[in-house]
């Protein structure tokens, strides 16, 4: 095997199998890319062999088809080349070098590595942060003539499409170095997801509204070296001068976020849907349900000493914490009542993609999308849809995805039935404690920027505001407790372990902050021997 410099990929197809190992994620896709003449084209498929969503990029023009429950939708709209490309095999920029020659699967290929630490340092004597972070990608491709054919390309870095920081595996199939006009044709389901008519304003995607609402958002892929460095040292500033703050009662410090904008976050780590009809919640025609009377309340209360709560998961690059507030506060409930019946079989752990795949909602009166998978939704209207309902997904058979895919009729869990949905009145500290003395609650939060870093002590920060309109993100309350900075609730996020206090944080209960009693709400479970039909 000789090859004296780097290979170069203009224009290819292939068939690859890409994989985020810690998510357990694993799908196929097809590729066809030519970058001289400015195209490419990505369809990933599901377990089933169905196409889950659907990319065509050019100079001046991006389609995008995805499933939406049982059909597709689709988007176009106006972008440049460098917005819309997407690198399925390294452009090798930057310092790579040719290891020796290894073996995979008992073929001999060459082996290029590119490697490093991307560190921030502080800019002034004041800023009291560094942000280091270790990056490698390695690749393998094989001699063939003059061309050297991919194997593998394993990435621990952003992935090549620019989301979060993770390990991700790409391994070729059938790669060919042509491609034909007809390779970059827009695949329309059989008219389903025709595109709409040419847009004209750059600005202005044409498609469905809650969908065109997503793309004007739109975030230009950048290299990891200036998305770390650019994006880190201001993340890192702030914290230097939220610190310097002697108000606040919490601590803030770098997390697996700190390469993420504020924008970003709100855009891919909340997804509680804003609601524009805020009558539904506090008009007079809202119906707070009432919970039993309990004469004494303890000083503290903590679900997770109790061993019902499972870990706190990860919603990826995915707008779908309202899922993760409906299914966690679900589970939660159905495993303190196993736990109470004496019943020491393993947790239950549901899925949260069964409600990304399969709860699509309009209002009836005005016809607002609440609910579409990763573009978001609302968690009450979920935990009141299961009311009556005793079959349930597990994680185990529908596992998360962190995208929308076509909605499967599986439900294995059939041993407690949903009796009713309770809300807790706004601002009511004390239905709220008698509320989690049953079980923990789904609640919305706003999400200002200091959230996002959160490391420790109880959260305080007034920007984070109370009100419907402030409410971007869903979440479980587990509990509470006291401190010296006054009384809390504990929250657990769905931003992983590495977040906050192993995913959980502590928040003010002072004026409401964040919203935790404005928008919180629960279900009643009762274990049943045989589910109604």
């Amino acid at each position: 095997l000789t090859l004296s410099v780097l290979p170069i990929y203009d224009k290819y197809r292939a068939t690859v199998k890409y994989s985020v190992p810690w998510m357990n994620n694993t799908q196929v896709a097809d590729i066809a890319v030519d970058i001289s003449g400015k195209k490419i084209k990505y369809a990933f498929y599901n377990a089933s062999g169905d196409i889950s969503d659907f990319t065509t990029g050019e100079e001046k023009k991006y389609k995008y088809a995805r499933t939406a429950k049982d059909t597709y939708e689709c988007i176009y709209m106006l972008a440049k080349w460098e917005d819309t490309e997407v690198e399925f095999v390294p452009n090798f920029q930057g310092d790579w070098k040719q290891l020796d020659d290894t073996k995979i699967h008992g073929t001999s290929v060459h082996h290029y590595r590119i490697q490093g630490d991307l560190s921030v340092q502080p800019k002034n004597p004041d800023q009291n942060f560094t942000g280091v972070r270790f990056y490698q990608q390695d690749f393998y491709c094989f001699t063939e003539g003059e061309n050297c054919v991919p194997m593998k390309w394993k990435m621990m870095s952003k992935s090549n499409f620019g989301s979060h920081y993770d390990i991700y595996e790409i391994e070729y199939s059938q790669f060919e170095f042509e491609v034909e006009s007809t390779d970059f044709d827009f695949y329309d389901f059989n008219g389903i997801a025709k595109c709409p008519a040419d847009p004209v304003d750059p600005d202005e995607p044409v498609g469905p509204t809650h969908m065109t609402q997503l793309f004007k958002q739109f975030v230009i892929k950048q290299s990891i070296k200036h998305d770390f460095s650019t994006t880190v040292q201001q993340n890192l500033q702030k914290m230097s001068e939220w610190r310097e703050n002697k108000e606040f009662t919490f601590q803030v410090a770098p997390n697996h976020l700190v390469d993420y904008s504020y924008e970003q976050i709100l855009k891919y780590k909340t997804g509680r849907t804003k609601i524009s009809d805020a009558f539904k919640y506090e008009s007079d025609q809202a119906t707070y349900l009432s919970t039993p009377f309990i004469e004494e309340l303890p000083r503290q209360l903590d679900w997770r000493t109790r061993g019902i709560m499972s870990y706190a998961k990860d919603q990826v690059y995915c707008g779908s914490c309202w899922t993760f507030a409906a299914v966690g506060t679900l589970e939660a409930r159905i495993n303190l009542d196993r736990i109470t019946k004496n019943n020491t079989d393993p947790l239950i752990s549901l899925s949260e993609q069964s409600v990304v795949d399969c709860f699509w909602v309009r209002q009836p009166h005005n016809g607002f999308q609440t609910s579409m998978g990763c573009e978001g939704g609302d968690e009450d209207d979920v935990l009141q849809s299961w009311v009556g309902k005793s079959a349930f997904a597990t994680a185990h058979e529908y596992p998360y995805l962190g995208q929308n895919d076509w909605c499967k009729d599986t439900a294995s869990y059939k041993k407690h039935i949903v009796k009713s949905w309770h809300r807790v009145p706004k601002g009511d500290i004390v239905q709220m404690k008698r509320a989690l003395m049953s079980g923990p609650v789904s609640v919305g939060t706003a999400v200002p920027p200091t959230y996002a870093f959160y490391a420790g002590g109880v959260y305080n920060d007034p920007a984070c505001g109370s009100e419907v309109k402030n409410i971007t993100h869903a979440v479980i309350a587990v509990g509470w407790g006291e401190s010296e900075f006054g009384p809390y609730w504990i929250v657990r996020n769905s931003w992983s372990p590495l977040w906050g206090q192993d995913g959980y944080i502590y928040i003010s209960m002072k004026n409401n902050l964040c919203g935790i009693t404005t928008l919180a709400s629960y279900v009643h479970v009762e274990e049943v021997s045989t589910p109604p039909k």
